[in-house]
């Protein structure tokens, strides 16, 4: 696959929206949103919100790696909690 060569915010938060079942990622340099998830409305609101905050909480934790060593590492599956732990995080 072919590696975007836009610029991706390093780290984001997520929110809610007002709509029912609706979050954003957002990108916390300009506070806007970058990525609008629409849940299934079959799920609880709290786990609505936790399914958002493990995208959140994983797109944080590559920042830093690639998007074709993240297609590689998942498609491994082997030695993703040592990469992982290798990356220096920068706020």
């Amino acid at each position: 696959m072919t590696e975007f060569t836009i610029e991706l915010p390093k780290r984001i938060y997520f929110r809610a929206n007002m709509e029912a079942n609706s979050f954003s990622l957002c990108d916390p340099q300009v506070n806007k949103w970058i990525l609008a998830l629409l849940m299934n409305g079959e799920r609880t609101t709290a786990k609505q919100a936790a399914l958002a905050q493990r995208m959140t909480a994983c797109w944080n934790a590559c920042a830093g790696i690639g998007t074709e060593e993240l297609e590689c590492i998942a498609s491994q599956k082997a030695g993703v909690r040592a990469r992982l732990n290798a990356v220096v995080f920068v706020p």
